[in-house]
């Protein structure tokens, strides 16, 4: 790592005077220049050195959002060594399953991580939370910022509404542990397309994933392995192929459904439109199928999330007798109140056709989430499995 060389010694170099903000441990903020970062950064690489550490050995780190954490995320690689991040959520039966399964040589964290306590920093990959209500005691004033999602795509409605309220904007990505984790980035208009399109039609445009990063290759394919047209409708698989995208998972034998001709299968549906942009429209294990076609459960829930009245909204296929699934609907609301369904028709209805409009909403005090904070479907698909095994009516009218 001497001489500058890599992103973080350019940074350094070219922008030594940079801050970067970060929480501590205590629940305060400091600061600390890009410079000082580097320093700390080659030093971390000297001890790992001294400990033994080089070329190919994995090294653990089972530690919070930190400074230390980003500074780990940048000495180990630097001496090509392969870093493990270790999920803290994890029991320790399961901590110790990930340490011996990727063959850890060492595994760096702060005592209280390792000793079950949760720390007083931020917490890891919590996931999105624009449809919660926050009551701020003043207006902040955050014009020129970007708020990164790169999570489920936040609704619109939020995305306005901070942006009015702060001066800032949410900037959509995507990627995945997988992907290292960069794929794709939505900044804005790209020049060709500045001055060409309406107000709502540049809100919508924020809806989308971006364009694809410099490196990366991707296809859309339909269920028999097929390339669809980058169209902005043929929807796909996300297929990803890249110099930090995964060519095999570590010891897992059973791993070739997972690719398709050296490409990483996603598991996301998607369509790329023709100036280049990616909208992800669901998981391939989300997607409602019925009467042999999609409903896509990402654009009915922030869809209906639009609504002033619901805070959070969960669509996810179950079963039909008729029509293999149909939607079904878990809404929080602000008041506890349901909201008829005439007025979630009416809601949908320019976006979805007559056929896709949901039969039942079911209203509940919360969602269930996952460890990470995304939403459990699985639970909630569970759940309401049967919720149609004794129905016997005819097709949506």
């Amino acid at each position: 790592m001497s001489g500058g060389r890599g992103p973080r010694g350019w940074a350094a170099r070219t922008y030594p005077e940079q801050q970067i903000v970060y929480r501590s441990p205590d629940g305060g903020w400091n600061r600390y220049t890009y410079a000082d970062a580097y320093a700390r950064i080659q030093r971390a690489a000297n001890v790992l050195r001294g400990l033994g550490a080089g070329p190919g050995d994995v090294v653990g780190v089972l530690d919070w959002t930190s400074r230390r954490h980003f500074e780990l995320y940048w000495a180990i690689p630097g001496i090509a060594a392969v870093m493990l991040q270790m999920n803290l959520r994890l029991a320790p039966a399961e901590l110790g399953y990930v340490t011996d399964h990727s063959g850890a040589s060492w595994v760096l964290g702060r005592r209280d991580a390792a000793s079950g306590r949760r720390a007083a920093g931020p917490a890891y990959a919590e996931g999105p939370r624009l449809g919660r209500h926050v009551r701020l005691p003043s207006r902040p004033d955050f014009r020129g910022a970007r708020l990164l999602s790169g999570a489920t795509e936040p609704p619109l409605p939020p995305m306005r509404d901070f942006y009015q309220l702060t001066g800032a904007n949410v900037v959509h990505a995507y990627g995945a542990t997988e992907t290292t984790p960069l794929v794709a980035v939505n900044p804005g208009l790209k020049p060709s397309l500045r001055g060409t399109l309406t107000g709502e039609q540049e809100w919508a445009h924020k809806r989308r994933q971006g364009l694809l990063v410099p490196g990366v290759d991707c296809r859309l394919v339909d269920e028999a392995g097929h390339d669809v047209p980058f169209d902005g409708v043929s929807q796909g698989e996300v297929l990803l192929r890249g110099p930090w995208i995964i060519e095999r998972y570590h010891q897992l034998e059973e791993d070739t459904g997972r690719f398709l001709d050296g490409y990483w299968r996603s598991g996301d549906l998607g369509t790329i439109d023709p100036d280049g942009y990616l909208k992800l429209t669901d998981r391939l294990k989300d997607v409602i199928k019925t009467g042999g076609e999609w409903i896509s459960s990402i654009d009915m829930e922030n869809a209906i999330t639009a609504h002033p009245r619901i805070t959070e909204a969960a669509v996810i296929g179950a079963w039909h007798p008729t029509w293999q699934e149909r939607p079904v609907v878990l809404a929080v609301t602000d008041n506890g109140q349901e909201v008829p369904i005439e007025d979630i028709h009416q809601l949908l209805s320019g976006s979805f056709a007559k056929w896709q409009l949901p039969e039942t909403v079911i209203y509940v005090d919360a969602l269930p989430r996952t460890s990470v904070g995304k939403l459990d479907k699985k639970t909630m698909r569970a759940a309401y499995a049967g919720i149609y095994r004794r129905a016997t009516s005819a097709a949506p009218s």
